[in-house]
């Protein structure tokens, strides 16, 4: 098959416009590639964001706070966090009841943590 080059003269030397039809397709088939797993990546972040606000929610009921608005629930959030700060133990502690909660939830069906 014979090459085709579409050409513009502006006074200059000629510039191609399109390519020969095999760089053409290498190079349409790359930026799909390249599209397709730029999509795939921005699905796999929404998902874990969803998975990520679904288990924080999952979370505030089950502490108990279903009932409370969501600036009641962002105060108490905002305090535990100028209390614990940066210390590693605090967070550790904090873990360790978090953890015991959700197994005793498990075990009573009280809510179902993933």
């Amino acid at each position: 098959m014979a090459s085709i080059v579409v050409s513009r003269s502006s006074g200059r030397s000629a510039v191609p416009l399109v390519q020969t039809p095999q760089k053409f397709t290498k190079e349409a088939r790359t930026l799909f590639y390249e599209h397709l797993a730029a999509a795939r990546l921005r699905t796999q972040e929404r998902r874990a964001l969803a998975r990520r606000r679904f288990e924080l929610g999952e979370a505030v009921m089950s502490a108990g706070l279903a009932e409370w608005s969501v600036s009641e629930i962002l105060g108490v959030l905002l305090d535990a966090r100028e209390r614990i700060g940066g210390s590693p133990i605090k967070r550790r502690a904090a873990w360790k009841r978090g953890e015991q909660h959700m197994g005793l939830t498990k075990r009573s069906g009280e809510a179902t943590a993933p």
